[in-house]
This record gives C-alpha cells, sequence and structure tokens, in this order.
C-alpha cells in the first residue's frame, strides 16, 4: 500500500503543531501576561487571587488556540521557514543514506 501524494508528512505535521504552540504560549501568552499585569484594574469588582488564577489559566488556554488559529499570521510565516530547513535536512539525510549504500 502507498501513502497517498497528499497525505502530510509526520515530520511536517509535528513541526506545524510546535511552531503553533510556541507562537501561541510565547506571543500571544505574553501579550494576555502583560494585560494582566496591567495597571488598569479598577477599584471595585476585582475578584482576588481567585480570579487572577483563573485569569491565567483562561489566557493560556485562548493563547493557545490563538496560536493554532492564526492563518496567514506568526505562525505560518514561522513555519514556512523551518519547513525549508526541515526539507534540506531530509533531502541531506537521504542523499547521505543513498551514498553509504
Amino acid at each position: 500500500m502507498s501513502k497517498d501524494a497528499t497525505e502530510p508528512r509526520p515530520d511536517l505535521v509535528r513541526l506545524r503543531d510546535a511552531t503553533q504552540k510556541v507562537v501561541g504560549s510565547v506571543f500571544f501568552g505574553e501579550m494576555f501576561r502583560s494585560m494582566r499585569d496591567s495597571e488598569m484594574k479598577g477599584d471595585y469588582g476585582h475578584g482576588g487571587r481567585a480570579e487572577e488564577m483563573f485569569s491565567a489559566q483562561l489566557h493560556g488556554i485562548l493563547a493557545e488556540r490563538m496560536g493554532q488559529r492564526s492563518e496567514g499570521g506568526l505562525a505560518d510565516a514561522l513555519y514556512k521557514h523551518l519547513e525549508k530547513q526541515q526539507n534540506r535536512i531530509t533531502r541531506t539525510n537521504l542523499v547521505e543514506t543513498e551514498a553509504s549504500i
């Protein structure tokens, strides 16, 4: 049974997932953290430590999802760059393998 030509390579699928997670946690996660740490909290309606913990968890989930959904954005640009490097490494490994046979 041959692989379908349209089926993505497993290494590139893992690369895309990792890229999206990194962009989500590093870029969007830091953005949310900065917003939480801002001085814009009012005197009333602040839920204290429990609210801070809940919002940190919520922002972590939102940052991860934003990294996964950023079509044409930072995650895609980073993935395309890393994909080129991964393809070069794969080609180099194939050539070295064929040469050693």
